[in-house]
Order: structure tokens, then sequence, then C-alpha cells
């Protein structure tokens, strides 16, 4: 079975990709935001009620992914993936309960890496709050100053 990128990937990519080209991207590398869980993003300037109602905010692009996504996509901005073409990127990293880890270019939906760690379990002890299994289930971290991105 196959799924689609969830909607709140598709919004978080709308939201970075809404603002305007000549501002730095921020790098979203935690559940968040930030160590502390805040989820405030304190350099966040244009998503205000007039942006996110614009045509400019919408689904920019629908992915295919290997099982349903309980993580936090994680954004980066200017990463060279080799062997994906020439020149820096911004990637949204997506986690799936399939034990797969997706790096989606945010311009063209294109998916650029997708290691998958194993197989997941399936039907764990009868939990019935997720879908048929559980792989990669807490949202991974990128380390900054080592360029390194950490899965549960």
């Amino acid at each position: 079975m196959s799924y689609r990128l969830s909607l709140s990937v598709a919004l978080v990519c709308a939201a970075v990709l809404a603002v305007g080209c000549e501002k730095e991207r921020i790098a979203v590398t935690t559940y968040h935001y930030d160590n502390l869980r805040t989820g405030w993003d304190r350099h966040e300037e244009h998503l205000k009620p007039h942006n996110v109602q614009s045509p400019k905010f919408k689904m920019l692009h629908s992915v295919v992914l290997d099982d349903q996504v309980d993580t936090q996509p994680l954004i980066m901005p200017h990463i060279k993936i080799a062997g994906s073409g020439a020149g820096e990127r911004e990637v949204v990293y997506v986690a799936t309960e399939g034990n797969t880890v997706y790096a989606i270019d945010t311009k063209t939906g294109s998916i650029l890496l997708s290691p998958n760690f194993g197989p997941p379990v399936s039907t764990p002890l009868g939990c019935s709050n997720n879908g048929p299994n559980v792989g990669i289930d807490g949202t991974p971290v990128i380390d900054l100053r080592h360029r390194l991105y950490h899965r549960s």
C-alpha cells in the first residue's frame, strides 16, 4: 500500500516556500523547532492570516510514500545530495512507519533519497492507534554542526 505525503508536510513546504525568495530559509532540525519543543519560530515574519489565505499558500506537491507519517518533517536549506544533480537544494526529510526516510526536494517534489532501515513491526502488541506497521515513530533530529540525521 502506498501513502500520499501528508497535508502537514505539504503545508510545511508551502509555508517555507511562500516566504520571499530573498529571505534566508530556516532549518527545522527537531520536533517543534527547538530543544524546548515550544513550536515557536521566533524568526517567523511572514505567516500571517493574509499570507496563508492568499493563492500563494497552497499544496505544492503530492508525493507517494511507503507508509503513514507520524513524525514531524524536518527541513534543511543548502543541501547537496550526491547523485541527485548539481547544486544545493532545500530538502524536506520525512520518516515513515515503513522504516524509510525520504529526502524530498521542496521545489520539485522529487525524491532524492529513500533509504529503508529494515522491515517495520507489524501490528505490534495489538496497538490500534497506528496503521498496520510501526517503524520510525519519533521525529528524528538533524545535528547542524556535524550535518548528521539521527533517527529513533
